[in-house]
């Protein structure tokens, strides 16, 4: 998890609203569609857990999200990094998927103190696939206290941030 000025936060969403890729989301409803039998069924998804080291701290991961026919978003997401015992936990709002790669964003929700409820995180992942021959897997630091908007904006730029780090255990999985 990145710790940084709450100012960075608000660089980065006018940074990504200016890179919008031009593509609006399919719908404006993120909330679970109750319907799961229709318009409901998955149509992208990602999921993972596992843990990696960033600057000799052990971080964990768990998250999914998926995204449905009618264009809703569920999922949960945590990282935790050990040497602070710091957490971040959220409720996903977004989702972009191309190829091996996903973009996730949210909003988060009982978080450790200094992650307050209501504030918005991205972060992406890679999934290199799972042969013993195939490279690690990868997940990206998180941008963390970001103001509303900024997740579905993350979603919808793709932007090649944060940085991506290889996970030393545990496994990711895009499907689109």
């Amino acid at each position: 998890m990145q710790h940084a000025p709450r100012w960075t936060a608000f660089i980065c969403a006018a940074a990504l609203a200016a890179c919008r890729s031009g593509t609006e989301p399919t719908s404006t409803n993120l909330a679970p569609s109750l319907d799961r039998d229709g318009g409901g069924r998955v149509v992208q998804s990602a999921t993972g857990a596992g843990h990696f080291t960033i600057g000799g701290e052990l971080r964990t991961f768990a998250f999914t999200a998926q995204k449905h026919a009618d264009g809703s978003v569920t999922g949960q997401y945590q990282l935790i990094n050990r040497a602070s015992d710091a957490r971040v936990h959220g409720e996903v709002t977004c989702l972009s998927v191309v190829g091996n790669r996903a973009w996730i964003g949210g909003v988060q929700k009982n978080g450790s103190e200094g992650f307050p409820e209501g504030l918005e995180n991205g972060f992406r992942v890679v999934d290199n696939g799972e042969g013993a021959n195939d490279p690690p897997d990868q997940l990206s630091l998180m941008f963390v206290n970001a103001p509303p908007g900024f997740a579905q904006a993350y979603c919808n730029a793709r932007p090649a941030a944060p940085p991506l780090f290889p996970i030393e255990g545990g496994n990711i999985q895009v499907r689109d």
